[in-house]
């Protein structure tokens, strides 16, 4: 999302009223996730998305945000080996839930940057077959802007991929 900090605040505020008066609020919880995400306070983002996954287990795209929040704004090369395997988990329920384009691309970061170029074993569809098939879906606007936000995206082959989906090479 887009908007100055301030802006973001009083969203977050208006959401966390929501919140209690609803506690069962899932999307008041979703809504500060991805307000508090904008602002890089990845551990109140984490909680948020966390509470809202609790509630409703089956919305593909809280386990995606939620994923995405726990890069934190590092390298996948940087993440220790539990948070990456974490990441993997909620990315692979997503996937399990809903195919979109911007899940198998986070997931291709991930094993790429945490798992090869760590000298780890990938399990499952290993990078180059996610991108293969990820070339086939169709693209959502700004799912690599998004990505780009919060992964620092520094290995040589996921730059190179990313390049490739924006048309650069």
């Amino acid at each position: 999302l887009k908007m100055t900090n301030e802006m973001a605040q009083q969203y977050i505020d208006v959401f966390k009223q929501k919140a209690q008066e609803n506690p069962k609020d899932t999307n008041a919880m979703f809504a500060m996730g991805l307000f508090y995400m904008g602002l890089k306070n990845y551990e109140l983002a984490q909680r948020n998305f966390k509470m809202a996954v609790d509630q409703q287990p089956t919305e593909p795209d809280m386990y995606y945000y939620y994923a995405l929040s726990l890069f934190e704004g590092k390298s996948p090369k940087a993440l220790d080996h539990q948070t990456a395997n974490k990441i993997e988990e909620w990315l692979h329920t997503a996937t399990n839930l809903q195919g979109k384009r911007k899940y198998l691309i986070l997931l291709m970061i991930l094993r790429q940057g945490a798992f090869m170029a760590n000298g780890l074993q990938v399990r499952g569809e290993q990078p180059d077959e996610l991108f293969a098939k990820i070339k086939t879906l169709m693209p959502e606007p700004d799912e690599l802007l998004e990505i780009e936000t919060h992964v620092n995206i520094s290995d040589p082959q996921n730059v190179e991929y990313l390049q490739i989906l924006k048309g650069e090479k």
